[in-house]
């Protein structure tokens, strides 16, 4: 239908105006004022609303998350140019009045319809929006034209602020506004927020060497694990510990869970991929770490963290005799060409280990399911007698 638009207030056109289409335009006076809307073909049929022209009391940030990713461009010199940022939105409460208390209930949640004009430079009652961030070397911000789309994705949005992962840390960020007043009165807005900067999540595995203990690497595009024999797996870097009140969930997921793979929590950051069968192809593990917090209004969203390998179940199909400490210890990198022969120092110990090779040709990280039987092949006795096989 079509609607008529008008102003219930003596003081009406000095607080705000009202277009044919019925956009509200605030003018340089606080106040309120009734907006009648009538039915054009039914002037009985109406609605009334109460509208506040308030200044702003209280500058609100609301980031989508208390922590912002660290692109992995930012890891290496330069290249930040190309990192998107974060955009964080800035709301505002108005400032009650004489009254307000008494006719809103619950003034104090209330938030700005429109207070575009808080981040405008050009405003008659506001000066300009400044951001500033506490640790340039982590973080850089700055405030931010909004686009029209912008202005209506988040309601009663003032302005918003860009910021600029740079590295890993805690940054705090820091807004100020000055508000004024005809009288030539003034206030001055202050609001400040501590954020971090994560790098991203890293998945790393166990590597087994002969003699010496467990340690991790990076897991690389894809794991080959021999059936009943599992890999350790460790998560690293990742979301920060937690500021706010919530809970932390840190989980591995793989599409053939349950029939090919086993998945388990052995500690905080690290799990257990058990194969309990071969896999007609490698798996995708996914991991992640996911931050809740206990009041997402106050402390932002959820924080999400992802990384991911690529496991294969295999049954070792050939396997060659590798010399303790040679370049290419088990579990890393593909298939090397050993040396046919070894060449071995008198009356010293001298350990060897077998390496297990997929069909395909790719080098197991663990099959220590598969147990190994060593001899000496020597027809000769008496020089078969000249070594010792422990």
């Amino acid at each position: 239908g079509k609607y008529r638009f008008k102003l219930a207030h003596k003081f009406g056109p000095a607080i705000c105006s009202i277009s044919e289409a019925g956009a509200i335009t605030a003018k340089g006076q606080v106040g309120d004022v009734d907006l009648v809307v009538e039915d054009a073909e039914a002037p009985a049929n109406t609605v009334t609303l109460h509208v506040f022209v308030r200044h702003a009391g209280e500058l609100i940030i609301t980031p989508p998350q208390m922590q912002i990713p660290l692109h992995p461009e930012v890891h290496g010199e330069g290249g930040t140019a190309s990192v998107p940022g974060v955009r964080i939105p800035v709301l505002a409460r108005p400032l009650a009045m004489e009254g307000d208390d008494a006719f809103v209930s619950g003034w104090e949640r209330l938030r700005f319809w429109n207070c575009s004009g808080l981040g405008a430079s050009t405003s008659k009652m506001h000066g300009k929006l400044a951001a500033t961030s506490s640790n340039e070397a982590v973080a850089e911000v700055s405030t931010a034209v909004l686009s029209s789309e912008e202005a209506f994705a988040v309601p009663g949005m003032c302005s918003a602020v860009h910021v600029l992962p740079k590295s890993v840390g805690e940054f705090s960020l820091r807004l100020t506004a000055q508000i004024h007043s005809l009288s030539g009165a003034g206030s001055r807005l202050e609001s400040e927020l501590p954020l971090q900067v994560f790098a991203p999540l890293l998945l790393q595995r166990e590597l087994l060497l002969p003699g010496k203990k467990p340690t991790f690497a990076e897991s690389g595009e894809m794991i080959v694990v021999a059936p009943c024999s599992s890999v350790r797996l460790r998560l690293l870097q990742g979301p920060a510990h937690m500021r706010a009140p919530g809970q932390v969930f840190r989980n591995l997921s793989a599409a053939l869970e349950g029939r090919h793979l086993r998945l388990q929590q052995v500690g905080e950051d690290t799990f257990e991929a058990l194969c309990l069968q071969p896999t007609p192809k490698p798996t995708r593990i996914i991991a992640e770490v996911h931050h809740s917090a206990e009041h997402p209004e106050v402390h932002g969203g959820d924080v999400v963290a992802t990384a991911s390998t690529s496991l294969l179940c295999a049954a070792p199909a050939s396997l060659e005799i590798a010399q303790a400490g040679a370049a290419t210890p088990p579990g890393i990198g593909g298939a090397a060409s050993l040396p046919a022969s070894f060449g071995i120092r008198r009356a010293s110990a001298n350990t060897f280990h077998a390496r297990f090779f997929s069909e395909g040709g790719l080098l197991i990280a663990n099959a220590s399911a598969f147990a190994t039987r060593w001899s000496l092949q020597e027809d000769d006795a008496a020089t078969r007698d000249a070594w010792q096989l422990a």
